[in-house]
């Protein structure tokens, strides 16, 4: 809330605190909501990161996703971190990051912010982070920019890299791949070649003999001729027809 406009209510009893020395009429929830309402603070230099510039990518972290109100913002070097109450405050001494505009926030680059996630999550969050940041959409929506990364700009942003979690950074890269179109059928197909299984082609579309398509294999051994599907459970709740291949 700008002090200006709000006259004589910055301490009315029905204003909330999402941080210090922010007024809002509302209570943030969303990342988004927290940024906005932490932005006036936000000088010049300093930048959104770590997991809340990975929920500003829209990669799908899910801890951080369920607790939205700590955010994180980050300063070059030399300067000074912030320090206060849902905020953790970082300093970057990494000339490859670079600052990027997302919703309107300044946020760190999509590899250096894949980077930034190896202290906070784990293994397995970094493969689906590193899977929706090189997703190519099927259908893109209108002004959607995707993929944000390839899998070449992701090794070459670790080649360098001298932050916590660089060997965790590389196992995790080393299981990255094009097409996930899901945190969970990352995490299914993880699970299927933890268990010996060969790894399966993502997303192929199947077609009858007369080339009528007939669905959308998520997980496919062409081989065996095998589909393994992640069913959500609108799978179960939806009474229309099933949602296409990226509203799962």
């Amino acid at each position: 809330m700008d002090a200006r406009a709000a006259g004589g209510r910055l301490r009315a009893a029905d204003l909330h605190r999402p941080f210090h020395a922010v007024r809002a009429i509302e209570a943030p929830h969303t990342v988004q909501q927290f940024c906005a309402a932490y932005a006036p603070r936000l000088p010049p230099g300093q930048m959104f990161s770590h997991t809340t510039a990975a929920l500003l990518w829209n990669l799908p972290i899910e801890s951080a996703r369920a607790s939205p109100a700590g955010i994180h913002v980050s300063v070059f070097s030399p300067g000074w971190p912030p320090r206060t109450v849902g905020v953790t405050g970082h300093r970057l001494d990494d000339n490859r990051v670079s600052v990027e505009l997302r919703h309107g926030f300044p946020v760190t680059d999509i590899a250096s912010t894949w980077c930034h996630l190896a202290s906070l999550v784990s293994l397995d969050e970094l493969v689906v982070a590193g899977d929706a940041a090189v997703l190519v959409p099927v259908h893109p929506g209108r002004g959607d920019r995707r993929p944000h990364a390839s899998i070449e700009l992701l090794r070459d942003r670790l080649y360098d890299y001298r932050g916590r979690g660089k060997c965790r950074l590389q196992e995790a890269l080393d299981l990255v791949r094009v097409g996930a179109e899901s945190p969970r059928e990352t995490s299914l197909r993880l699970l299927l070649v933890r268990a010996g299984l060969p790894e399966p082609e993502l997303n192929v579309d199947r077609f009858d003999d007369d080339g009528t398509f007939i669905g959308r294999a998520d997980l496919f051994y062409r081989q065996w001729m095998v589909v393994v599907d992640y069913d959500g459970d609108q799978h179960r709740t939806a009474s229309g027809p099933a949602p296409g291949p990226n509203e799962q």
